[in-house]
Formats: structure tokens, sequence, C-alpha cells
């Protein structure tokens, strides 16, 4: 049977093994059985893999705040590992850290079916994680290998480096096959050749401003028009005469 942990706060623990195998679910560990978790938040855990939550069966959240976790290698937020289906609904995952998958860390199996393990998130927040690996820009938000990943389209209002959040972002170096795009929300079986690292983020494209002005001081013979304008986009032209 599912286990049911609810309204409550799971907060500044550590699990202390050695070995990355064993060094599992800093905050929470749920075997095979899994579990619902409800109004839980899970903050400043630490353990090599699923610094937060580790996840093997069927695991949903469901108003959570998984907040300031660490995995030393994987998953700072939470770690889904094999043969698990994981579900989040009106959660946030944010300000976590890790190797590799700062806010959440998915992965199937050597040679697995994709199929069989899954991260789905419905809704919620998933952004502003934190990745150690290379220069900092390694599957900041999710890591997956191997598995099913389904992600939202991005709540509005959410900022990163003082610019909003519009979309999911290739994260990550090497064979990875996700394209350099932004979308609103993404699906895709993932393969074990095709890994994905994805970030929430915003549009790269260098701006700069267009500025069309009277140039006469002490009297407006027209209001300035200003445009911001993405590299690479024609230049808009004067709006009168």
């Amino acid at each position: 049977p599912l286990a049911d942990i609810a309204d409550c706060e799971i907060s500044g623990n550590e699990t202390t093994a050695a070995n990355v195998n064993s060094s599992c679910g800093g905050g929470i560990y749920l075997g095979n059985g899994g579990a619902e978790l409800t109004n839980v938040s899970v903050t400043g855990n630490r353990a090599v893999q699923g610094g937060g939550v580790f996840g093997s069966g069927p695991v949903s959240l469901d108003g959570c705040e998984v907040t300031g976790n660490t995995g030393s290698e994987y998953g700072g937020g939470l770690r889904v590992g094999l043969l698990s289906h994981v579900t989040v609904e009106n959660s946030v995952i944010t300000g976590n850290t890790a190797r590799i998958g700062g806010g959440v860390y998915v992965f199937g199996g050597k040679g697995a079916d994709p199929k069989n393990t899954s991260f789905t998130m419905e809704s919620g927040a998933l952004y502003g994680n934190i990745s150690t690996y290379g220069n900092g820009t390694h599957s900041t938000d999710v890591y997956s290998e191997t598995a099913t990943l389904t992600l939202p389209a991005i709540e509005e209002g959410l900022t990163k480096d003082g610019e909003e959040i519009t979309g999911w972002f290739w994260d990550g170096g090497g064979n990875y096959a996700w394209s350099k795009d932004y979308v609103k929300g993404y699906e895709a079986v993932i393969d074990a050749v095709n890994k994905q690292c994805l970030v929430a983020a915003y549009d790269p494209t260098p701006k700069y401003t267009v500025t069309y002005g009277d140039g006469v001081e002490g009297e407006t013979i027209f209001e300035d028009q200003v445009y911001v304008v993405k590299s690479g986009s024609a230049t808009p032209a004067f709006a009168g005469e």
C-alpha cells in the first residue's frame, strides 16, 4: 500500500553512507511501495542521490515545497528511481543543488524501456535550481534518461537573473538530443542515447533598443518612440512624419 505523508515539514536531515547507491533520500526515501505526499515541505536535506526525496514505485506530490536540498551527485530536489512513476501537482521545486539534475534527476536504467519510468509535472513551478557540473550549465533543473518526461507550461511571473522565464531550454553538452529552442511545455519518451538536460529560462537572444527622438531641446515635436528588438530582427520603422 502507498504511504500517506501529509501536512508536515521534513528538514535538516542527511544520509551519511559514503556509497553513491546507499546514500539516497536525505529527506524522504520511498521504496517500491511508493507514497502520496500532500502539503509537505521538504527543505534543507542532504544525500548523494535525492537530497530532498528519493522516489521508487508510484509517488505523488500535491501542494508540496521541495526547496534548498542538496544531492552531491544526482537530484538535488528529487531523484526518480527505476520503475518509478512520479506525478507532481501544485508544487514548487526550487533552490536545490546537485552535480547533475539540480532540481530533478530521472533515470530508468541502462537499456530499460523508457515507458517503465516517468516524471510528470502537471502544474506548479520547477525552476531556479543549481547544477555544479562543469561550468554550472548542465541539467540545471531537469536531467532525464531512459524515461518518459512531461513538463508543464511555464507559469507567468517567474524570473531568473531579472528576466521573465519563458520556457524550457536545452542545458547540457555532448550527445543530447534537445533542440536549442524554447517551448511552453515538453513531452517525450527519452531513450538511452537521447538524454535530456533542461532548464526553465528566458530567451537568450541578444536584444537592442531603438529610439526615435525629435532631438529638440525645450520643445516636444513628437514623443520618443522606443522599441526593444531581438538581434537578427528587422529594425522597426519610424511611425510618424
